[in-house]
């Protein structure tokens, strides 16, 4: 979400208070070993508007017989009443909540995927980390993108988008977001996408054909810089800069490099190359 967007949004919810109907209380639990946890909020729906809203979310944590965590769950960006809790699955009875090992420890992590509510924006996954006396709270926003979580145990990753493409070199309708493969390790996120090229060549090959379909295309709206940029994105992943820089070259020769007005397509390739040479921090 735009910055200035996200101001006058906060703003707003704090001058406008929702009549909400018929609320009624929603719970999920997930198990794995002696840790169990439970998210709750109250589902209602705004009189005025007659949107779904949740109010009230709340995790508890427990470890046995003890309860070590439990109250308010406060997830940054995502605000009430038109956050959403997002199921981990698309089974009817998918939990929204998940206890699951997701780093190299032996102890399992507690999950909550959440999405702000929009268009198009914003995931955040939501992490409780065991440090051995409480839960460490590990908050991601995803932005544009959605989480999969693959493997198991220590191997397990995250596999979503680079939103940092998102509007980057065209609006974005036109923009590629390239797949991008995240690990846990003690609480911070690790890049770990060029261990997975197959996913970056599938991608790639995706963001190509796009492209060379938008080449092709009459239609005096037809943009190429998203989907090359992305294309070019995993290329340099795997290694291939040299040759991506020509293919993208004799692209520009064959006229395929159309932008949507907003920037000159003539400096394209130098941008998008300054661009994928910088660090991107996990």
């Amino acid at each position: 979400m735009h910055p200035i967007r996200a101001i006058l949004v906060a703003s707003i919810a704090l001058l406008v208070v929702p009549s909400l109907a018929g609320a009624a209380p929603v719970s999920s639990s997930s198990q794995s070993g002696t840790v169990t946890a439970t998210i709750s909020w109250d589902a209602g729906v705004d009189a005025d508007t007659e949107l779904d809203t949740i109010t009230g979310i709340a995790l508890e944590i427990r470890r046995g017989d003890q309860v070590v965590r439990s109250g308010p769950l406060t997830i940054t960006g995502c605000a009430e009443p038109m956050c959403r809790i997002n199921a981990f699955g698309s089974a009817a009875t998918a939990p929204s909540v998940l206890v699951r090992n997701v780093d190299p420890d032996t102890e399992p992590e507690v999950l909550v995927l959440a999405f702000s509510g929009g268009a198009h924006c914003c995931t955040t996954l939501s992490v409780h980390d065991w440090t051995g006396t409480a839960y460490r709270h590990v908050q991601r926003d995803f932005g544009n993108g959605y989480v999969t979580l693959l493997g198991r145990g220590a191997s397990t990753v995250m596999r979503s988008i680079d939103d940092r493409f998102a509007y980057r070199f065209t609006s974005y309708a036109g923009s590629w977001l390239p797949v991008r493969v995240l690990a846990l390790r003690r609480g911070r996120y690790v890049d770990v996408s060029r261990s997975f090229p197959g996913l970056l060549q599938r991608d790639a090959a995706a963001a190509w054909r796009t492209a060379r379909e938008q080449c092709r295309s009459t239609d005096e709206y037809a943009v190429t810089l998203g989907a090359y940029a992305g294309w070019a994105a995993n290329q340099y992943r795997l290694g291939l800069r040299r040759s991506a820089l020509a293919t993208l070259r004799a692209q520009e020769a064959a006229g395929c490099l159309k932008g949507d007005g907003t920037a000159p397509t003539t400096s394209f390739i130098a941008t998008l190359d300054r661009f994928l040479l910088q660090p991107n921090p996990a």
